[in-house]
């Protein structure tokens, strides 16, 4: 009981009263006792001060996670943005494209492919279309809507080509094909972009014998379902109209920087030259 009563007032000093009071127990009478107990409640002993900086700071102090580690080791520095590589696969054969697509997918590229339906395949166009037509019958019997899921467009079996390539049941192999777009032709949004690239392992005259049939991916798919291949055309009429008009206005341009370039070369000294040329600005 009188543990208890220490422990209200003064419980910093506990350890020091429960002894006190132990021996004080053995020694004095039971008057003395509730002298001192009365001296105690009403007199308490100050508990040791403790400044309001470390109290707070005592407080406050936690382990840090890993995510406020990586958060404060990712401080000033620039998230790193994957280059988005533009693919034209015109005359490019399917099946070795989607390989190299697929290998640099897992290497962390970001890749559009553009001109899907120009993507061809060995074989005659009848051949094609009959394996095709194979592979439509093709369906589950409890519940056709479960799969498999047939797609008609160049980009979609593009895309579902590239996707048998990869571990796509792991998070890396997802990840992967998230990072790639396929259209028909070539949308004004990626038009801007800049440049595109091609892939000469892939392309068809490097490939196939000069003598082997082939088939044009978007000649089949319009036997098979496909209906917007004369909308595709048109757009890509349209667009090959309007880069023509842009080379032609921008030709004037073009040439007179490049008299100034070479008048301005000129005046460089041999040394100076020789090291532009090093570097490529020569």
């Amino acid at each position: 009981m009188y543990a208890f009563f220490f422990c209200i007032h003064a419980p910093c000093s506990l350890p020091f009263y429960a002894s006190f009071i132990s021996l004080c127990a053995c020694v004095m009478s039971p008057l003395v006792l509730w002298v001192l107990l009365f001296f105690f409640c009403f007199f308490p002993l100050h508990p040791t001060q403790v400044s309001p900086a470390h109290a707070s700071a005592t407080a406050k102090m936690v382990l840090p996670t890993r995510q406020a580690v990586d958060r404060r080791s990712r401080k000033g520095c620039k998230k790193h943005r994957p280059e988005i590589i533009v693919v034209d696969l015109k005359d490019h054969v399917l099946g070795r494209a989607a390989a190299i697509v697929a290998k640099q997918l897992l290497l962390g590229k970001k890749i559009t492919a553009v001109r899907c339906e120009q993507l061809t395949i060995a074989g005659t166009e009848i051949r094609n279309k009959i394996k095709y037509l194979q592979f439509l019958r093709k369906r589950k019997l409890s519940n056709p809507k479960l799969g498999p899921f047939h797609h008609r467009s160049p980009s979609d079996i593009f895309l579902r080509t590239v996707r048998s390539m990869l571990p796509r049941y792991t998070k890396r192999g997802q990840k992967a094909l998230r990072q790639l777009v396929a259209y028909e032709g070539i949308p004004t949004n990626v038009v801007r972009t800049g440049g595109r690239v091609v892939i000469p392992k892939a392309q068809r005259h490097y490939c196939y014998r000069s003598e082997r049939p082939y088939t044009v991916l978007g000649n089949m798919c319009k036997h098979v379902g496909w209906k917007y291949s004369d909308v595709v055309k048109k757009l890509e009429t349209a667009r090959v109209e309007k880069a023509t008009r842009h080379h032609k206005k921008t030709e004037k341009l073009r040439a007179a920087w490049k008299s100034a370039r070479k008048e301005a070369l000129s005046k460089v000294s041999k040394n100076n030259l020789e090291v532009l040329k090093k570097f490529g600005y020569a």
